[in-house]
């Protein structure tokens, strides 16, 4: 994974697993399974042990509910979009594809399930600048949200469509995985 979806993953995990005294837990794995069970299910029947030992997503009693649901949202999106990326490049490596091949499919389609709206971004913002009120409102988008922003920019969605089009059991699939990447993919700033 990149720099900048490790650093995604640990806002989300720093924001979703700090603790207050009266703080409501929800396991990531029902999380993961309210806002999109039908993607989520799939995924799972991939890799069952997804998330199975992650430690309880901590909400704040004082956030309101849609504050709350929010921040879950994003955590699990960040988490969606780096085992997306991840597993796509995973696809390189010859043993099991065809398994990582749908692992990866199975991982788009619960990262495409999950976006923020504008409305859901502006609360997780506005509560990291609970966290870091010296920080602009661009900083704090730029913490926040820097590997999605790059996800998109580098044209990745776009790309995993093309590889997704192809046979994983294809002699040629090497080749035409590595065109794809190279011509698909976007250098970002």
């Amino acid at each position: 994974m990149t720099p900048e979806f490790y650093k995604a993953l640990s806002v989300a995990a720093l924001i979703l697993t700090s603790t207050s005294a009266s703080a409501n837990s929800l396991r990531f794995t029902d999380a993961a399974a309210m806002y999109c069970p039908n993607e989520w299910a799939k995924l799972t029947s991939l890799k069952p042990e997804l998330l199975e030992n992650a430690k309880p997503l901590v909400t704040d009693p004082s956030l309101d509910p849609a504050t709350s649901e929010a921040f879950t949202k994003y955590g699990l999106w960040s988490i969606a979009l780096a085992g997306h990326v991840e597993s796509v490049i995973g696809l390189q490596q010859k043993q099991e594809r065809a398994t990582l091949f749908a692992t990866a499919i199975a991982f788009y389609e619960w990262s495409s399930c999950l976006p923020l709206t504008h409305a859901e971004e502006a609360r997780v913002i506005e509560i990291l600048r609970g966290q870091r009120p010296s920080l602009s409102e661009e900083q704090l988008r730029s913490i926040v949200f820097e590997a999605h922003e790059k996800y998109e920019c580098m044209q990745f969605e776009q790309a995993s469509l093309k590889i997704f089009q192809l046979d994983p059991e294809s002699e040629t699939f090497d080749a035409d995985f590595n065109a794809i990447l190279s011509t698909s993919l976007q250098e970002c700033n």
